[in-house]
């Protein structure tokens, strides 16, 4: 069976950022099919090009990532199939006040800009996306070990530290209440 290349929308208003995530994306098997400049943009193209990922920096003109954030949540009820992307937030502040508010709106995780360049991104998107595969196929109701967590430089003050890896219960909860 084929496997299906996941479509990436990558919304950021610096013009090295969205050439060095799409060379990413693209490298590992992604199909970008959108780039926004601008929170309007975003919101604009996400309804044109209906992807499965988007990559969301908070930071933006013109509405900026929280406003694109909450219209793509509130627009995923009029969408012709039957779930919604995950939307990655990835920006350069990761304070816990923008953790919260991006899981309150509806985010599936949370990366700072930082790690773009690290394996951690990409392991981090792939888990985004075998959710998705995950939520689509029947019987989908197990735990999946590969699920999106915060890691130690996405976010400093995390509420509890396993391993090398720091887990945001806000995260968690929305993973798990997807299945």
């Amino acid at each position: 069976m084929a496997e299906h290349q996941q479509r990436v929308l990558i919304c950021d208003d610096n013009a090295t950022c969205l050439m060095m995530l799409r060379r990413i994306l693209e490298k590992n098997g992604f199909r970008v099919v959108g780039e926004a400049k601008t929170g309007l943009d975003a919101i604009n193209l996400y309804e044109e090009v209906k992807p499965d990922l988007v990559i969301l920096d908070l930071n933006m003109p013109k509405g900026g990532g929280i406003t694109a954030l909450r219209f793509m949540r509130e627009l995923d009820p009029m969408r012709a199939v039957d779930r919604s992307p995950s939307i990655l937030i990835l920006t350069s502040e990761g304070s816990q006040f923008n953790v919260e508010t991006a899981h309150k709106l509806g985010a599936d995780d949370f990366l700072l800009k930082s790690s773009i360049q690290k394996p951690l991104f990409v392991e981090r998107l792939k888990a985004l996306c075998a959710i998705d595969d995950l939520d689509d196929m029947d019987g989908a109701d197990q735990e999946d070990d590969a699920a999106p967590r915060l890691h130690d430089s996405a976010l400093e003050h995390s509420p509890r530290k396993t391993g090398s890896r720091m887990y945001h219960p806000e995260f968690d909860r929305r993973r798990r209440s997807r299945r």
